[in-house]
């Protein structure tokens, strides 16, 4: 009798491992790589609102809204520090009601995630102050998050509709709200009949020793770039120039022999961003002095573009270049997102799973 059913337990777990074995065959596996600041995991965060109704649901969106205050007042104080520097900000705070509000903000705990009336109406002063906006038009020069910026003209324009007590964040907000990634987080979702799963492998230097257990048997590589950081350096090392850190990170990795046969996607992300630093603000590709074989600046962008693409292209030496498809993205934006996830998912399926092209 023991026998008997030890067999049938058996019996279960071989067809159960036989049912596994084939959904994985089976199933899409991207893995998104970057350095840290990149965006990658906002791109993550997109698909799981487009695809795997990430965000949909009001109660888990209410528990970000903690981290969006965090960001929204960590951000602030980097801007008033960033204030003070006569390089960044041409001279200063001397505003007395800005000085006042700028101590509030600063005094507050570190690890405030919240926001009352008093630093509303702290925040709405800063924002109005002159200063501070051209501290704002100068954050390439200091580290400030890309989510700080729409934080602080939500809260001052809306509070307490936005940030108050009672406030649930948008999926916006939600996509938007910055944690630094930490070891791998993975995304399940359906997709037009296919089966997608999304790694995210945290992006900061001390995280990507984590990357080499995530590069087995994945479908397609996503790695994501800025467009805008060819004048920024890194948060961990304030010498390093982020351009030159990511192109360095994309050689190792594409040229890993787990990827020699693997299809890469290059997501240049940011496109928003860069229109304004690059069109409208009008700052040179060699502005940091650190890629003097970048062309003369001219307002038509396609150009730039076109070299950052190929400071990339030229850096992946042993892999078929058919296997590289490259994309301008904004990964805020879910609609660009969406049209861009079609490709994706065209390339990959053409790749593994032949006949089964959309």
């Amino acid at each position: 009798m023991f026998a008997k059913k030890e067999l049938e337990a058996n019996k279960r777990i071989s067809q159960q491992q036989s049912k596994a074995e084939l959904e994985d065959q089976v199933t899409v596996k991207l893995l998104i790589l970057g350095a840290g600041g990149s965006g990658k995991t906002t791109l993550r965060k997109q698909f799981q609102r487009l695809y795997a109704r990430g965000f949909a649901e009001s109660a888990s969106r209410s528990e970000l809204a903690g981290v969006i205050r965090f960001n929204l007042l960590e951000g602030a104080r980097a801007i008033i520090t960033a204030s003070f520097d006569d390089e960044i900000s041409g001279g200063g705070l001397t505003a007395p009601d800005s000085l006042t509000a700028a101590a509030l903000i600063n005094n507050l705990p570190e690890a405030c995630t919240t926001v009352d009336d008093d630093t509303a109406k702290a925040i709405k002063t800063l924002w109005k102050d002159a200063v501070i906006q051209k501290t704002i038009s100068n954050s390439s020069r200091f580290q400030l998050q890309e989510c700080v910026i729409p934080f602080m003209q939500a809260c001052q324009s809306d509070y307490p509709n936005w940030g108050g007590p009672k406030w649930i964040p948008s999926i916006d907000d939600c996509v938007r709200s910055r944690i630094r990634s930490s070891g791998i987080i993975e995304v399940d979702f359906m997709y037009d009949g296919t089966k997608f799963k999304v790694f995210d492998a945290g992006g900061q230097r001390a995280e990507r020793r984590k990357w080499i257990h995530a590069f087995e048997n994945v479908t397609a590589l996503i790695f994501v770039a800025s467009l805008t950081e060819y004048n920024e350096v890194l948060y961990e090392d304030s010498t390093k120039n982020r351009l030159q850190e990511s192109l360095e990170v994309w050689s190792d990795v594409v040229n890993n022999h787990a990827f020699t046969s693997t299809p890469v996607l290059l997501f240049l992300n940011k496109m928003d961003l860069f229109i304004e630093k690059y069109v409208r603000k009008g700052i040179a590709l060699n502005v940091s002095g650190c890629f003097p074989d970048a062309p003369a600046y001219t307002p038509e962008f396609p150009k730039a573009i076109e070299w950052i693409t190929n400071q990339f292209k030229t850096r992946r030496a042993k892999s078929d270049p058919s296997l590289l498809f490259c994309h301008t993205t904004t990964a805020v934006d879910p609609a660009q997102i969406d049209v861009v996830f079609k490709d994706v998912k065209r390339i990959t399926l053409l790749r593994s799973q032949p006949g089964m092209m959309a």
